[in-house]
């Protein structure tokens, strides 16, 4: 069963800003929807913390770091010490 999206106040300012740039980061406390949000949005998402993934996205941030970027609208969600 697919969750239901509560709007947020930023909805509006995310899309117009992402028309604009294209790439974005949203901080703010845990639990605050910032990746619920930002996954309404992108078209692109990738989790630093998956450790199944991290060699895999280090490598292409090292090698090719578009790779990590590709289409039009991205979110990274970023955890303190994830490549350490």
């Amino acid at each position: 069963m697919e969750k239901k999206y509560l709007k947020r106040y930023m909805d509006d300012d995310l899309e117009r800003y992402l028309r604009m740039i294209g790439a974005i980061l949203i901080v703010g406390p845990k639990w605050c929807g910032k990746t619920t949000t930002a996954e309404k949005h992108a078209n692109s998402v990738i989790k630093l913390q998956d450790t199944t993934k991290q060699e895999t996205y280090k490598l292409w941030s090292e090698i090719n770091p578009p790779k990590l970027l590709e289409g039009k609208r991205h979110v990274a969600e970023y955890c303190s010490g994830c490549w350490t």
